[in-house]
């Protein structure tokens, strides 16, 4: 496979802003929205909102967009905010289009996260995370889109190593799905569902016998990326009738992985190319953002450049419960600052997700910061639960269904066997089938979709391994 010829990115922030409302004629306090605008543009980042021209900033991806999205307090926090002096905005930052190896994106995050740290300081606001929010980033190579081949990866990958993706994350953006929305939007708390949910759901593979190399063939008899996006992250017309749903296939923004924007889905649609990682809970932390997009972009990377044989050997470890998220991290050849930031032995105690604000406020705060206190104390709790509760996480990893028995004792070493079951099921260099040649890309596929159905047999027993 041909490595990818640009690596670009970009990313979505999603955050609650805690507004002081403005009461006192001689101090305005304009928007959220505005002051944000208005706070970037002063440390230099290129920012778009509503002034003229913005619309083509917006659809070239060459400044920072600042929107409203769908962000909800909790109950706790809902019965906490003082309304009287405040109100709640929900507040997106997508960041513009960034070429990851030549632009200063680390130090242009940074001076956006300290603009929203400096308003808090000025105007007694408070920018945080909760539950409903995410750190969302799209990956792609530059304008040229990411070929089918690097998405299959990309989906076989976070499929067969989504047990090792799962420590990193909060225990509500890896649990199923508990409901879809009646009017079929599916907005709930449906909007980061883990590959192995679909995988029994969206009948490719029988709901019961099927196993993780089962999946792993579906994702390779894809032809197409919207058949890749529907059909593996879609599912079956009986589970979308009892829930409501309008359509098969739900939208993208219900999967942890985003394959909408891979294809134009009319004629003449303009399209990003971007795979989007949707499964990170929301926060703020420099540090946890920026270690993010090193893994997802490193994982894209090395999903457009792995060989045919390497990658299922990797893949075909998932089973394996000795193969551990360090060995994923080193695997894909994240930057050893990455492995070592997530592949921690233990979980720690610090609560990310929101900033910490300085104790000073100007003279056009309209209310004392003790007003939010209650509010940023159930938030805080909630955080704690969501992004550090090791034993919710650990009692969620246990509930799930990654297409493997823990009982079954894995045959090591895969090295030895993928190589000559990918030889034994690769097709002549040339051949016809039917009246229709088979190409190379298709000859590939053919013979890695072997691979995992010769090992799905061996791992339910029909067939010795040999």
């Amino acid at each position: 496979m041909a490595p990818l010829q640009g690596l670009t990115f970009g990313v979505e922030l999603e955050v609650v802003a805690a507004w002081p409302r403005t009461s006192n004629p001689d101090h305005p306090i304009p928007s959220p929205l505005k002051a944000i605008y208005s706070q970037l543009t002063s440390a230099g980042v290129p920012v778009t909102l509503s002034e003229p021209g913005w619309e083509a900033r917006a659809a070239n991806f060459t400044h920072w967009q600042i929107k409203t999205d769908l962000i909800a307090l909790s109950p706790a926090e809902l019965a906490a905010f003082p309304r009287d002096s405040y109100t709640s905005e929900s507040v997106e930052l997508a960041s513009r289009r960034f070429d990851f190896h030549h632009d200063d994106w680390r130090g242009e995050l940074k001076r956006v996260l300290d603009a929203l740290s400096q308003l808090e300081t000025n105007t007694g606001a408070r920018f945080f995370t909760n539950a409903s929010t995410g750190l969302h980033v799209h990956v792609a190579d530059h304008d040229r889109g990411l070929p089918l081949r690097t998405a299959k990866n990309l989906l076989q990958l976070a499929t067969a190593l989504e047990r090792c993706l799962d420590t990193l994350h909060a225990a509500n953006r890896i649990a199923y799905p508990r409901h879809f929305s009646s009017d079929g939007n599916s907005i709930g708390d449906f909007w980061c569902a883990p590959l192995s949910w679909f995988h029994r759901r969206n009948g490719q593979t029988p709901a019961a016998g099927s196993n993780l190399y089962d999946w792993l063939a579906a994702i390779e008899d894809q032809a197409t990326l919207p058949a890749l996006n529907t059909g593996i992250c879609g599912v079956t017309d009986a589970i979308a009738e009892a829930n409501g749903m309008f359509q098969r296939a739900p939208y993208g923004h219900n999967s942890a992985y985003n394959l909408d924007n891979l294809y134009p889905h009319f004629a003449g649609e303009r399209y990003t190319g971007t795979l989007e990682f949707r499964q990170h809970a929301g926060t703020v932390d420099f540090l946890e953002v920026v270690q993010w997009i090193l893994l997802t972009t490193s994982m894209v990377r090395y999903c457009a450049a792995v060989g045919p044989v390497p990658f299922p050997t990797l893949c075909a470890y998932g089973v394996d419960r000795r193969v551990g998220l360090r060995e994923l991290l080193s695997a894909v050849q994240c930057p050893a600052e990455t492995v070592r930031y997530f592949a921690q032995d233990d979980d720690g105690d610090e609560v990310i997700g929101f900033l910490g604000g300085g104790d000073d406020v100007s003279a056009a705060a309209p209310v004392v910061l003790e007003e939010l206190d209650d509010l940023m104390a159930h938030n805080e709790v909630e955080s704690s639960d969501r992004l550090v509760g090791a034993e919710l996480r650990r009692a969620v990893i246990a509930e799930k269904d990654y297409g493997f028995d823990a009982a079954i004792k894995v045959c090591r070493p895969f090295e030895e066997r993928i190589p000559r079951y990918y030889a034994e099921a690769s097709l002549p260099a040339v051949v016809v089938l039917g009246e229709r040649y088979v190409n190379v890309e298709e000859a590939d596929s053919r013979a890695r979709a072997g691979v995992w159905r010769r090992l799905a047999s061996e791992y339910r027993g029909e067939v010795s391994r040999s």
